[in-house]
């Protein structure tokens, strides 16, 4: 970041008007933490309807040698590290372990807040003092609270996997390797992360991609340390083994609660397709991949077009040391890759979007930094599309059959692309608007 994207008027009126707004800021922050908190100990009291308990009954069995994937009516489908490392809190009892567990949540989420804003202020050498910085926090927040309420309130691991991708960001540049080890971590708590060694490859990324290789065997063979190396292999395959059957649109095997890649519930293109190919015998995988490529195709190409129109290169002169002088970029896609995976997974839910918090973090901050020159109104249209398709239509009785119309076609996720088209547009303005020499005003837009 530049010296004079860092300096901020602070005296006068205008020092005090912008201390004002940073104190309201920080005060709106704190009042949806408090939220969030107490949503968050309501969800761990009323253990009955929150995911941590196929968490906690997991570490609860391998505590007393058991089989964690028949714990709990077979609700833990993950590999067995998350279970070994939640074993400390068993003791705790289930509610007491949930609000712990709650407030560790809450903790990585705001770490990996933190982690987002300076890397994309200095990646588009903008301004962060205390008034930018809680700003873009309101705002993501505001954007993402339903989503992060409900990751709290379930006691999930998405935030666990958000940690690894924002550490990953951070250290891509300067240590490729322990970014590697941050993806494998990533891996190693939600399969779905494995579509970033797609990206590494291609950006011949290879030591963060050889770091992903090892950090992932690494954090899987962690729990052999107690449960010795062939039960730790064996509970692997069996949770991989799940993932297996979902691609293949195959139902759950007795006595594992495995939803199907048709479940009414899943928001992604790719479990609408097979909703729409769904048969006696299930959908057939082979036209859900013919009708799921061109759309992720289309969208491929859209960005494409967009990146020639800012004078960007989407292959040539790119990967390997290249990538260092193109960071904003690297971040671009970075959300981009993290909006694909939620996109076209073979199931994702709406609380999964909270993953993408570092992508609304970068849209809070190219709508709210003024600088100069930079085409917002993809990004607003954008943004204001997809939080209407989120949340509409609305859950009362009236509206259920729309409701359940929308669900069906993942109505919210074809906004959610359409977000993402105009994140790549926007923010290629707002970082090629910097570079031609047209200065940041060091203000928040407000």
């Amino acid at each position: 970041m530049t010296k004079s994207n860092r300096v901020i008027p602070v005296g006068g009126p205008q020092g005090a008007r912008r201390t004002q707004l940073a104190i309201a800021a920080w005060i709106g922050v704190a009042a949806m933490c408090a939220w969030l908190l107490y949503r968050m100990w309501r969800g761990a009291v009323l253990t009955e309807t929150g995911d941590f308990n196929d968490f906690f009954y997991a570490a609860e069995a391998l505590r007393l040698g058991t089989d964690p994937y028949t714990s709990n009516r077979g609700g833990y489908l993950y590999p067995p590290l998350v279970a070994w490392f939640l074993q400390p809190l068993v003791g705790l009892g289930l509610v007491r372990a949930g609000v712990v567990w709650g407030v560790i949540n809450l903790a990585l989420t705001l770490a990996c807040m933190t982690l987002s804003v300076r890397l994309i202020a200095r990646a588009l050498r903008g301004p962060c003092d205390a008034l930018t910085v809680g700003a873009v926090w309101l705002a993501s927040l505001a954007l993402m609270l339903s989503p992060i309420q409900s990751e709290l309130e379930h006691g999930q691991t998405d935030m666990v996997v958000l940690i690894g991708l924002c550490a990953g960001m951070v250290l891509i540049g300067r240590m490729p390797w322990a970014a590697g080890f941050a993806l494998g971590l990533a891996l190693l708590v939600k399969h779905h992360v494995i579509v970033f060694m797609a990206y590494l490859l291609v950006r011949r990324r290879w030591k963060t991609a050889l770091g992903m290789v090892l950090g992932g065997a690494v954090f899987a063979f962690l729990p052999a340390i107690t449960l010795g190396v062939a039960q730790t292999a064996k509970y692997l395959g069996q949770s991989y083994g799940y993932v297996l059957r979902l691609f293949g649109g195959e139902g759950a095997p007795e006595g594992v609660n495995l939803h199907p890649i048709t479940w009414e519930l899943s928001i992604s293109v790719t479990s609408a397709m097979a909703r729409f190919f769904d048969g006696p015998d299930g959908p057939s995988m082979t036209l859900v991949g013919i009708a799921t490529l061109p759309v992720a195709g289309a969208v491929f190409l859209a960005t494409w077009w967009i990146y020639r129109r800012y004078g960007v290169a989407m292959f040539v002169g790119r990967g390997g040391r290249a990538e260092r002088a193109i960071m904003p970029i690297v971040l671009l896609e970075w959300c981009g890759v993290i909006i694909g995976l939620l996109a076209f997974s073979p199931q994702s839910i709406t609380r999964h979007t909270s993953i993408m918090l570092p992508a609304v973090v970068l849209a809070a901050y190219v709508l709210l930094v003024k600088r100069s020159g930079v085409s917002k109104w993809p990004l607003v249209i954008g943004v204001v599309g997809y939080q209407l398709a989120a949340r509409l239509p609305p859950g009362e009785e009236a509206f259920r059959p729309a409701l359940e119309a929308w669900r069906h076609v993942s109505g919210a996720t074809w906004f959610l692309l359409l977000m993402w088209l105009g994140l790549a547009w926007s923010t290629l303005s707002f970082w090629k608007a910097g570079c031609s020499g047209v200065a940041s005003t060091g203000t928040s837009d407000l």
